[in-house]
């Protein structure tokens, strides 16, 4: 549905334009890490964009993971344009992999193409090592309050850490690639597996609940996948991936 950077790069040079070099860091909104074994991408870019904000989804501070070459948390995803309910829903924070404060979008997406209120970010924190990354930010989508997001990764491990001071029914989604199969073992415990490799999620401070749901990788293509929802009341919250 659109053509790959490889082409674009291409394009432009026919063009007599030289590519830029691709930034590093947060320069687009979007922090990028690898370890040995796994990719992380995090969303702290600004609702936009700014030209065509009626594309932003309320996604603030959601990201995807990718253990060796398997996705295993991805984001919804969209399969049309339109007003019509599917649409709308893909647009919500309830279908990225963040948290949801009584039911309400972080960002005021509505109707097809609409954005009003936008969540900013801020407060953002780095550090990395040779160990991993250690990532943080916030954002005002829930003013007063502020959600706080902590990613820790490191080898064969992924730690999500939440913070949002508010009263109200906090739930937090996690949405499983198709490929992963997942077995609850307890209240706060699921075991997953993929064709190369498995893994365990572990909640702290929340109940465990496996919704089915579905994932949106191109225009007119929807998948039937199961999405992890953490309900919580308290402060905080944390989530755990850890993996062989």
């Amino acid at each position: 549905i659109a053509p790959k950077l490889d082409q674009l790069a291409d394009y432009s040079t026919a063009l007599g334009f030289e590519p830029l070099p691709a930034p590093n860091g947060a320069y687009s909104g979007y922090w990028v890490h690898e370890t040995a074994d796994s990719k992380i991408i995090c969303d702290l870019a600004a609702a936009g964009p700014g030209c065509q904000p009626g594309h932003a989804h309320a996604d603030t501070l959601s990201f995807e993971l990718s253990i060796g070459r398997q996705r295993v948390l991805v984001n919804s995803g969209i399969s049309e344009y339109g007003t019509g309910p599917e649409r709308i829903w893909q647009r919500s924070t309830a279908a990225h992999n963040t948290v949801v404060l009584d039911g309400k979008n972080s960002s005021d997406v509505w109707s097809g193409f609409r954005l009003g209120k936008a969540a900013r970010v801020s407060g953002l924190s780095v550090e990395q090592s040779a160990a991993g990354l250690k990532l943080g930010a916030a954002h005002d989508g829930y003013a007063p309050a502020l959600h706080e997001r902590q990613w820790l990764l490191e080898s064969q491990r992924l730690v999500i850490s939440d913070c949002l001071d508010a009263a109200g029914e906090k739930k937090s989604y996690f949405y499983l690639h198709p490929d992963i199969e997942v077995t609850q073992r307890d209240n706060g415990l699921l075991q997953l597996a993929w064709p190369a490799g498995s893994g365990t999620l572990s909640v702290t401070g929340g109940k465990l609940e496996l919704v089915e749901s579905r994932w949106h990788p191109a225009f007119g293509c929807a998948v039937n996948t199961i999405c992890c929802v953490v309900t919580w009341h308290d402060k905080e919250s944390e989530v755990s991936v850890d993996w062989s």
